[in-house]
């Protein structure tokens, strides 16, 4: 089961969907219509998770597609996660006082640190920007894997479409967190303002204190600020 939950999480379903398929069958056969019902269910969760994955590649790919965007000293990362030809998921990182760093800089500082505590090391990463270390990344990312690993910039076709999607990905995402930083900044303006005529302070308040007490029937007496 385990097995099959790794396999499935890493985007090889097939067998585990016709293995479902199979059961469900046989049950319905042995007029076990519960147990059937049962694996219908399971069918049905599993098309509809599968549904989302894109297919990218008809071939076995393992690969990482990174890009990012970049405005006012702020990047975000986007990366997508491509198994046995599927994108099975995708995630971004903020990264914060990146201004007067070069492309490749952040490109590299960040392959080494996420890929530090990575779970999976891929055989091949797409990239935007050629990374000056790139040789010794990829030595290092060998030796994480045991296997070869392959830094790329791809220049036409597939990966690069991959690539530019990332790009875009990154960017969109970027944008949205910003107008929700600028949004957050009103609102808590508006809320300072609020509160300095209510508690009539002379300025809007730099500070404010929380505490709580907690306690069990008077004893393990905990108390937090905030």
């Amino acid at each position: 089961m385990i097995k099959e939950l790794m396999d499935f999480l890493n985007g090889r379903s097939d067998h585990i969907v016709k293995g479902i398929e199979t059961k469900m069958n046989q049950a319905a056969e042995n007029l076990q219509f519960e147990k059937a019902a049962d694996y219908r269910d399971q069918l049905t969760a599993v098309t509809k998770v599968v549904s989302k994955q894109k297919v990218i590649s008809a071939a076995n790919t393992d690969q990482d597609v990174i890009a990012f965007a970049r405005e006012k000293g702020d990047a975000c990362v986007q990366i997508f996660f491509i198994r046995y030809g599927k994108l099975i998921g995708r995630e971004y990182f903020m990264l914060e006082g990146t201004e007067g760093e070069e492309d490749g800089e952040i490109l590299q500082n960040f392959l080494t640190q996420f890929y530090d505590e990575a779970a999976h090391i891929p055989k091949e990463v797409l990239l935007p920007h050629e990374v000056s270390e790139a040789m010794v990344i990829e030595e290092w990312l060998k030796q994480k894997r045991s296997t070869k690993v392959t830094l790329q910039v791809p220049q036409r076709g597939m990966k690069k479409d991959l690539v530019d999607m990332a790009a875009r990905n990154a960017s969109d995402t970027l944008l949205t967190l910003r107008q929700q930083w600028e949004a957050d900044r009103s609102k808590h303006v508006t809320a300072m303002a609020e509160l300095q005529e209510a508690l009539n302070l002379p300025t809007p308040p730099a500070r404010i204190e929380c505490y709580d007490i907690s306690h069990t029937q008077g004893t393990q007496t905990v108390a937090s600020m905030v």
